[in-house]
């Protein structure tokens, strides 16, 4: 029963943890370096490094067992920073056309929504 209730806490405790770490997530991926670095990538790398970064989740999964309230904590914790990361780099990367220049919001949207009259 205790143990019970103690990884119920732990849950509840890296829940809340989490949610506390939406900043840090947020920070890590405006920094110039970051930025700079993705700003870098082709389209096919950027999404390389998405799947690596949901990837992570499956390492964390076997990494670490649950035989502690501890162990449950981190594991809870470390199994969503990857995806986490890959969400917000889904949402940041530039959107690029099949032959990887950078595509702007109006270009973007004149392509996959074109108006009557007009062809895709």
């Amino acid at each position: 029963m205790r143990t019970k209730l103690f990884r119920a806490i732990a849950i509840v405790a890296a829940s809340y943890a989490r949610r506390h770490l939406e900043p840090a997530y947020d920070a890590i991926m405006v920094q110039e370096s970051t930025t700079a670095v993705l700003g870098a990538l082709s389209a096919s790398q950027t999404q390389a490094v998405e799947f690596a970064l949901h990837g992570s989740t499956a390492v964390v999964d076997a990494a670490i067992n649950e035989h502690s309230p501890l162990a449950v904590f981190l594991k809870a914790i470390l199994s969503d920073v990857g995806p986490e990361l890959a969400r917000r780099l889904a949402t940041s990367a530039p959107k690029r056309s099949p032959l990887g220049e950078v595509i702007d919001g109006e270009v973007l949207q004149s392509i996959t929504h074109p108006r009557k009259g007009e062809q895709a």
